[in-house]
């Protein structure tokens, strides 16, 4: 497949919120066809978890300018895992 998910565990083992890094992972586990930038910036469910999507490192490696909005991204997901 290639998807690249990761998820923070809480302390019994349950996923707290998950990111999908890159427009293929997000495709497949939201189930829906749309860019890269409809995903962004919201945060969804899988299976009831709440999910990030952002930018595939490999993406990030080729346009250096995206780093700072997958930043953004990961404090979304950030501030789930705190509360």
């Amino acid at each position: 497949f290639g998807h690249a998910l990761y998820f923070g565990v809480g302390m019994y083992g349950a996923a707290l919120s998950g990111m999908a890094l890159g427009a293929t992972a997000a495709e497949s586990l939201l189930g829906v066809r749309k860019s890269l930038g409809e995903l962004r910036g919201a945060v969804h469910s899988y299976g009831g978890v709440p999910l990030v999507v952002t930018y595939h490192p490999a993406a990030l490696l080729r346009n250096p300018n995206w780093k700072k909005p997958t930043w953004d991204d990961v404090r979304i997901a950030r501030q789930l895992l705190d509360r």
